[in-house]
C-alpha cells in the first residue's frame, strides 16, 4: 500500500527528532482511497484522510526514524561530495555536463 503522510516513515523520524511532539496514543493506519491525479491536487490532506495520516503511523518507532535519519543524512553528504566535486570554470562556474 501506499504512504503518504504522517505514516510510518515521517512519524518514526519525529520521534526520533522530537518524541516529545509525537503522542502514540493517536497514531492510526488509514489508507484512504488514493487517485494519482491528488499529486497534482490543492486539496488538504483532511480532504482526502479522515485522521490525516496516509499510511500505517502505527509500526513507527524512535529506532527505524534514526536509522532512516542517518541514512538520508549520508546520502544527502553524498550528493554534495559529489557536486562539490564537479569540474568548475576559472570563474567557480560548473561546466555544463553531459
Amino acid at each position: 500500500p501506499l504512504n503518504f503522510h504522517a505514516e510510518e516513515f515521517e512519524t518514526s523520524l519525529m520521534l526520533h527528532l522530537h518524541p516529545d511532539l509525537v503522542d502514540m496514543t493517536k497514531a492510526v493506519s488509514e489508507y484512504p482511497p488514493y487517485s494519482l491525479d491528488y499529486e497534482m491536487s490543492t486539496l488538504p490532506m483532511g480532504a482526502l484522510s479522515e485522521s490525516g495520516v496516509f499510511g500505517d503511523a502505527t509500526v513507527a518507532t524512535a529506532e527505524k526514524g534514526e536509522k532512516w535519519f542517518n541514512r538520508c543524512v549520508t546520502n544527502i553528504v553524498k550528493v554534495w561530495e559529489e557536486f562539490l566535486d564537479l569540474p568548475t570554470d576559472e570563474s567557480g562556474g560548473l561546466y555544463k555536463i553531459n
